[in-house]
């Protein structure tokens, strides 16, 4: 029988059987524990091979069966990014990275709705948030061993595309160039 491969979600490292958080990061797996596959009578509950128990066939884990998104990292997260407002090295996780654009963006509606047309909050707030936004996209962007440079191809239209597939990968497992991977 060969074990469940299964990786944490936030830091990409593999899991344990039967363990309940990540051994690297220390992130918890969606509040329950993995499947225990060294078990006799296991069976797959995501497939099965017409004949067998499924006992031979590994889980395949998609985000939805993960468990919930875990808004608890949300303000870490933002004020993770207050606090290396201009810290341009290291690395940011995933998390980190789109925690802060959600708050950038609603953010900016909720003081665009607050008042009218002419209302100079939402300006204010993107000018001010400029800096910790370019100091993440580029931690991100070392997160998945790419320079700051790489940045630049959003100048370009299909850059853009190239930058966001970047931004939407997934970190690299351990430490890299630029140092190790974020907790959040």
């Amino acid at each position: 029988m060969s074990p469940t491969s299964v990786s944490c979600a936030s830091c990409a490292a593999p899991l344990s059987v039967g363990s309940v958080k990540c051994d690297y990061c220390g992130v918890q797996i969606g509040g329950v524990a993995l499947p225990r596959t060294d078990e006799p009578g296991w069976a797959s509950p995501f497939a099965q091979t017409p004949g067998t128990s499924g006992a031979s066939v590994d889980a395949v884990y998609t985000p939805a069966q993960r468990g919930p998104v875990d808004l608890a990292k949300f303000w870490p997260a933002v004020n993770r990014c207050f606090y290396k407002y201009s810290i341009f090295t290291g690395r940011a996780s995933l998390a980190e990275y789109w925690w802060w654009t959600v708050f950038t963006f609603v953010a900016t509606i909720v003081l665009g709705g607050m008042s009218h047309s002419r209302n100079p909050l939402p300006g204010i707030f993107q000018v001010a948030a400029f800096v910790p936004t370019m100091a993440v996209t580029l931690r991100r962007l070392h997160d998945v061993r790419e320079s700051g440079m790489s940045y630049l191809w959003i100048l370009t239209i299909v850059g853009g595309f190239y930058v966001l597939y970047l931004l939407c990968k997934p970190s690299d497992r351990g430490p890299n160039m630029y140092g190790a991977p974020d907790p959040i």
